[in-house]
């Protein structure tokens, strides 16, 4: 029997194999040329993802199928029967539904004796109640036969924080649920190019956020696995491993590296003679977060990355920093690691006069230097990095999947927001650029 290794090996040389022939069959089909993508509207959860289902939902839609759709959609995917099939063309069928104080609901489809509310979920959080709150409006509606459901990416449960431990829901996936409807859906207008063609963009977008390769990559896939004894158990030993806390937290670590390393070499590029340092103590805010995430515990560390110091004029900290879930990019008073308190700010305007009121006037930077201020630690001014989610999911493949900063794009992009900032910042001080730790 060979090593685990030269299985591992074996098996990774197979399965690149396959990858590269479905690569070349994408670049002769086209099917990477999406619209959604090209657009950066790919999880967009109002405009792409609500609009577009309740579009296609909609019996008076523009794709002008009637309720062809909403039949499948009801009859496939959530399974209601007793509906009578005239009421089908009466239904009404509402994205971003306003709700008063309570809120607004995603998607609302009505119909003479049913509701149906869906809350839409691609990458934002729960909110406190969302769910309760809904159902709170449902139960003061005429239907009498209601239904709520909750759509994610995967088809996994609500937080406690949004159905409060009580309120009914039912989930449902983009991965199998919405992919399921939109095949059905293709079918049924193949002769019909414009909307057969907007379908089938989405339903590639919703394959590539969700990860749900082809059925016939899958199942080469599948009979690699179970074509030798020794594929099978190196496959067994991955996915063992990747599965691992330890995976995840490596990850994040890794992002952090790649980002020293990325910052180190544009800064050298600009003749800036530059040592980034970590956070100290990183691998270990690291591993506080992931333990956070595994057991829903304490708040553990909000504030790790690395930063790079403005030296000269004035004494600026550029900090790039995880905070809850995102990273956020921004500016403090170099040395002052707590909450920046007005007094840091009144002796900065002494030694430096003026100086900060053209710092708020650099565009696009969020403002908050006092002490109820606490969710901007220590920055004078700071913003959330576009594409800047952080996060972890309680599998290695959606996480790395659904967080572009993991990837080397994701990483040149912060990079590339740094360098910015810096250039920002060189206009109000014009002097040497030194990274240092905090």
């Amino acid at each position: 029997m060979s090593s685990t290794f030269e299985q591992i090996t074996s098996l990774l040389d197979a399965t690149r194999l396959v990858n590269e022939k479905h690569r070349l069959e994408a670049q002769l089909t086209g099917i990477d040329f999406n619209i959604f993508s090209i657009t950066k509207m790919e999880t967009k959860e109002v405009n792409t993802h609500s609009a577009m289902i309740a579009e296609l939902l909609n019996p008076q839609g523009r794709h002008h199928q009637g309720d062809v759709f909403l039949r499948l959609f009801i009859d496939n995917v959530l399974g209601l029967t007793g509906i009578d099939p005239p009421d089908y063309a009466k239904a009404s069928v509402i994205a971003e539904h306003y709700i008063g104080e309570l809120g607004r609901i995603d998607i609302v489809i009505r119909l003479p004796q049913h509701l149906i509310v869906i809350e839409n979920k691609i990458n934002a959080a729960d909110q406190k109640n969302q769910l309760v709150r809904y159902s709170e409006w449902m139960a003061k509606q005429v239907q009498t036969e209601r239904h709520l459901y909750y759509l994610s990416k995967y088809g996994g449960e609500a937080s406690e924080l949004s159905h409060g431990g009580k309120t009914k829901y039912t989930p449902i996936s983009y991965q199998t649920d919405i992919t399921y409807w939109l095949e059905l859906a293709l079918k049924e207008v193949a002769m019909v190019p414009m909307v057969s063609g907007a379908i089938l963009q989405y339903l590639s977008l919703v394959k590539k956020i969700t990860g749900n390769m082809g059925n016939n990559k899958k199942m080469e896939l599948i009979k690699l696995l179970l074509s030798n004894e020794a594929h099978l158990e190196a496959a067994m030993d991955i996915s063992s491993v990747i599965q691992s806390p330890e995976a995840l937290s490596e990850l994040q670590m890794q992002f952090w590296k790649n980002l020293k390393k990325g910052l180190e070499k544009r800064l050298a590029s600009n003749d800036v003679e530059t040592v980034v340092t970590l956070s100290d103590g990183l691998d270990e805010s690291v591993e506080k977060c992931m333990r956070r995430k595994r057991t829903k515990g304490s708040p553990g560390p909000q504030f790790f990355g690395l930063c790079v110091q403005v030296d000269g004029v004035e004494p600026l900290l550029i900090r790039v920093e995880k905070t809850t879930e995102c990273v956020h990019i921004g500016f403090a008073l170099n040395g002052v690691n707590i909450f920046v308190t007005q007094d840091h700010v009144d002796a900065y305007e002494r030694d430096y006069p003026g100086r900060i009121e053209q710092l708020l006037h650099l565009p696009g930077w969020g403002w908050g230097y006092n002490e109820e201020a606490k969710a901007s630690e220590g920055y004078i001014c700071h913003r959330r990095m576009q594409n800047g989610d952080l996060r972890f999911h309680n599998q290695f493949a959606e996480t790395y999947r659904d967080q572009k900063l993991y990837k080397q794009e994701g990483i040149d992009d912060c990079v590339t927001e740094v360098m910015l900032l810096i250039e920002e910042l060189k206009l109000l001080c014009p002097d040497v650029i030194k990274p240092t730790s905090f």
